[in-house]
């Protein structure tokens, strides 16, 4: 019974020390006597009472503006802002204090602390980084500013270490497109590294991820952009050996460097092969155990053969217009408007080829159409 009685006696002790005190604080707020806050401001600051401090501070500030004071309590403030953990606002008034008091002896120290609460608001690599920017950019501005400030060996340490973590949130980005099968956002993200982070341990495994994400990308494009793609996956293997000529993946690498130049040389030979194609002009009976024996499947051939079709037919029509393009007029000449008999000639020749659909069911048959089956591969 008795520790309770003084258990309660001490809970009412300290609620009235607290009321007394905030009673104490509340009246030097209301007062109206500015030289009482400043003292008492100090006197909160150097108690670590930042808070009491900070509320006097910043009523003092436009009181003081233009006085020798200002300087002083404009620094104190930014300083009761960074103590309370609120580095964003803390970092804006050092920012302001150096350019407000640019020839202060604490500008320097200032112009640091402001880079140093972009860094201290840097949060880990796997969220949004653009404190972690801002604070490269600052400290790189701190750096140009004051060469020979003894604060550099710290500025330099803390960029190392904020870079670190922009590769490292580049890396495990390039990662994830890669892994999640996003083929041209991986090859994206992997250039950009490249270009970046030119210094990376991971530059190696990330070159390797290019090269990797190329030949993916490019055994799943259309012959129209295949070619180009696969000129991009040879560009980068050849890069690759040239960087890391004894790398332990060297050997994954050749191997998809000889897939792209097979690849590429099946689609330059199938290019424009309707002109020379043993097609019949018109429809012919043909024997359905023709169709199903190379692959098995009757309904996979007919779908190989339509693809092919489709390519030819593109192939032909544009071939086509190149060519009527060389023949044409730009003369408001009536005779031209009518008659233009390289237009005829040339029209009448692609007239007379089989169409695409006959042309591919040959090629199908003379065993001439590249195709995949990626399923059957996996399997």
């Amino acid at each position: 019974m008795k520790s309770i009685r003084l258990y309660s006696l001490l809970v009412l002790l300290v609620a009235g020390i607290g009321l007394g005190s905030c009673s104490k604080f509340d009246k030097i707020v209301k007062s109206s006597d500015y030289e009482l806050k400043y003292t008492k401001a100090k006197e909160y600051y150097n108690k670590e009472n930042y808070l009491n401090a900070l509320t006097l501070f910043e009523e003092l500030i436009p009181v003081y503006k233009g006085t020798e004071r200002a300087e002083e309590i404009y620094y104190y403030y930014a300083y009761c802002n960074y103590h309370m953990g609120d580095f964003g606002l803390a970092a804006y008034h050092f920012k302001m204090y150096t350019r407000n008091f640019p020839k202060s002896v604490h500008a320097e120290e200032c112009a640091f602390l402001n880079a140093n609460c972009y860094y201290l608001n840097s949060p880990k690599y796997s969220l949004d980084q653009e404190d972690t920017k801002t604070a490269i950019f600052e400290l790189q501005d701190f750096v140009n500013n004051y060469p020979e400030s003894s604060r550099l060996d710290s500025c330099n340490k803390i960029m190392d270490e904020l870079r670190g973590k922009l590769e490292r949130k580049a890396y495990e980005i390039t990662k994830q497109y890669y892994f999640i099968e996003d083929w041209k956002a991986a090859i994206a993200e992997s250039n950009n590294f490249l270009k970046d982070f030119q210094n990376s341990p991971r530059c190696e495994e990330i070159h390797l991820i290019n090269l990797k994400s190329n030949i993916l990308l490019a055994r799943n494009s259309i012959d129209k952009k295949k070619g180009e793609r696969l000129d991009n996956t040879i560009e980068s293997y050849l890069k690759f050996l040239d960087l890391y000529p004894q790398s332990p993946d060297l050997k994954e690498a050749d191997q998809i460097y000889g897939e792209a130049k097979k690849l590429k040389d099946e689609l330059n030979s199938q290019k424009n092969d309707f002109k020379k194609t043993n097609a019949e002009p018109s429809t012919v009976t043909r024997d359905i155990r023709m169709f199903d024996e190379p692959t098995g499947n009757l309904y996979e051939a007919v779908a190989i053969i339509a693809k092919r079709a489709n390519q030819i037919s593109i192939e032909m029509k544009e071939e086509l217009q190149g060519k009527l393009a060389e023949f044409s007029s730009h003369n408001d000449n009536l005779e031209e408007i009518f008659e233009n008999r390289e237009q005829i000639e040339i029209s009448k020749h692609y007239e007379k080829l089989p169409k695409p659909t006959l042309i591919a069911v040959q090629e199908f048959i003379e065993n001439k159409t590249y195709y995949r089956n990626p399923a059957k591969e996996n399997n």
